[in-house]
């Protein structure tokens, strides 16, 4: 029941992230605001998660995890219910509001839920691969709820919140047992975790560069009016997350190939999607680069937790899900910049530099058994 229920927390986190920049286009037309004013506030909401990555998983170990998650929740919860009135009353100032509850807030969710895995993840490493499988359910999730409801921002506001409310209630009765922790030695970093985190960084500064871009970038060069944009956006995001969500399901297969190897793979899908993304003409072709890009994105989180256990121990795990927050703020907050192609290009030449330094990094114990 309470991995379960994690996976529905984390789905849910996902999911209302998505649904946010999936509006993104809407948004800009909706407040009367410049693209740049809204990258900069979703960019600099998010580093509030920074702050939140040292704290909540402290609290965790105080207060435990059900109030952590509660307290995640109702972040959530008031983050939607403000987005919503926000639209509803066309003010830029409660979209803030609304971002900074997510900042603030929600900011626990991340981190939490992670460490849980991580420490059940033992020498069962498709546990990663099932942490990694509900981010990607998320992510499908929203488009689904905004097709299914309505492109209507309150309905599908009201929706998320009924669902919240559920999970919310389900939490509340719920018992986590005590997790036991990862098999390190000591607190301090074994060599290479440095190399993990600047890894992780820049791939999900990658994520957050084609999210937040995406709806203006395929917009402007289709011609689409806001509603088409909207759905071609949440189609889009739906193939995304299928494609991602369907790959890891071979989690047993995949644990097979030692993580360099699949994080290899994940910069060659990278690197052809975002080529084909920058050159499409047609919509299969655009189809195409997204079903590239999700299955290298696939590939990335779950790999490179699995170089990381072994090499930290569980109250540094939190750093994992600050460099991912980081380095997605940071890509939303480049988006703002004209010149895409150059941006993401970069990008990718900074995870091929960073993936290099993975060859020479001294095995664990966790390694050695994926080889085995």
């Amino acid at each position: 029941m309470a991995v379960a229920l994690i996976s529905l927390i984390t789905a849910l986190f996902t999911s209302w992230q998505m649904a946010q920049y999936i509006y993104l286009p809407a948004l800009e037309s909706h407040f009367s605001s410049g693209y740049t004013s809204l990258a900069t506030l979703f960019g600099l909401s998010s580093l509030l998660f920074l702050g939140g990555n040292i704290f909540w998983p402290k609290l965790m170990v105080k207060a435990g995890t059900k109030t952590v998650l509660l307290i995640g929740v109702t972040g959530l919860g008031l983050s939607a219910l403000t987005f919503v009135i926000a639209w509803n009353e066309e003010s830029f100032f409660l979209l803030t509001l609304s971002r900074l509850a997510y900042g603030f807030l929600a900011s626990a969710l991340p981190p939490v839920t992670l460490s849980y895995r991580l420490s059940l993840a033992g020498t069962n490493e498709s546990t990663l691969f099932g942490h990694s499988q509900a981010l990607n359910f998320g992510r499908f999730l929203a488009p689904v709820l905004i097709a299914v409801f309505s492109p209507s921002v309150p309905v599908l506001g009201i929706s998320f919140l009924a669902i919240l409310g559920i999970t919310a209630l389900l939490t509340s009765v719920s018992h986590f047992p005590k997790t036991q922790s990862q098999n390190s030695a000591a607190e301090n970093f074994l060599p290479g975790f440095s190399h993990i985190i600047a890894f992780i960084l820049v791939s999900a500064a990658f994520l957050g560069l084609v999210q937040t871009s995406l709806g203006i970038f395929v917009s402007s060069k289709l011609g689409l009016t806001q509603a088409e944009t909207v759905s071609l956006i949440s189609i889009l995001f739906i193939v995304s997350a299928a494609g991602a969500f369907g790959l890891q399901s071979f989690k047993s297969l995949l644990t097979k190939f030692s993580p360099v190897t699949l994080l290899t793979v994940s910069i060659l899908f990278l690197s052809l999607g975002g080529v084909t993304l920058l050159n499409f003409t047609t919509r299969p072709v655009l189809y195409f680069a997204i079903a590239l890009i999700s299955l290298g994105l696939a590939l990335i989180h779950p790999n490179a937790n699995r170089l990381a256990v072994g090499r930290t121990s569980q109250g540094k795990t939190g750093l994992l899900s600050g460099a991912h927050i980081l380095g997605h703020a940071i890509g939303t907050t480049l988006a703002g910049i004209p010149a895409i192609s150059w941006t993401m290009g970069i990008l990718i030449v900074l995870q091929i530099v960073s993936l290099i330094s993975f060859v020479k990094l001294p095995q664990t114990g966790k390694d050695q058994h994926a080889h085995a």
